[in-house]
């Protein structure tokens, strides 16, 4: 009778664990959700792109609320790439979705914006901080369906900075 009950056990074990794995592999956003991964780029004056790796990311969103349009922190950070969770932006998502329907997954793309800086030493001690935005559509779906996505951010047309070394950022005492 024991023998029987361990055997019943285990083969409803294996089955759920089976299942399980099925189920993961048909729904991937099921158990884990993608990532979105934005790299930095400039262009050289040889015409080749090069990634930053000193590069400071920070992403916002806007959402609708019954209270108006929201900004919506989505990531801060620094290095060579920024890597933004997409669970993060189901509520996002969710919010245009209760807004505006469900259609609104297939005929919307609203745009996160993703500011880019990144600093260049001078060879007088200051520093010149080089800033640009981007504007990057996204379908609603991809936080639903936890797919991933890779964003490429060329940064061409910066807005420049001048930090001095002495006297103060930007000449100030």
């Amino acid at each position: 009778m024991r023998a029987a009950r361990a055997l019943a056990l285990v083969l409803v074990i294996v089955v759920s664990a089976s299942l399980l794995a099925g189920l993961s592999y048909l729904v991937p956003g099921l158990f884990h959700r993608g990532r979105i991964i934005i790299r930095a780029y400039v262009i050289g004056s040889d015409g080749d792109s090069t990634q930053l790796t000193n590069a400071s990311f920070s992403v916002w969103a806007w959402a609708p609320t019954p209270s108006g349009t929201e900004f919506i922190p989505v990531f801060n950070g620094t290095g060579a790439q920024a890597v933004i969770d997409l669970s993060g932006l189901v509520g996002w998502a969710e919010d245009w979705i209760s807004t505006y329907g469900k259609a609104a997954i297939f005929s919307f793309e609203p745009s996160i914006t993703i500011w880019v800086s990144y600093p260049i030493a001078l060879p007088n001690g200051s520093v010149e901080l080089l800033t640009q935005p981007s504007f990057q559509p996204l379908n609603l779906s991809l936080p639903l369906s936890g797919s991933g996505a890779v964003i490429d951010v060329v940064v061409g047309s910066p807005f420049r900075t001048l930090v001095k070394a002495s006297g103060g950022a930007l000449g100030w005492p």
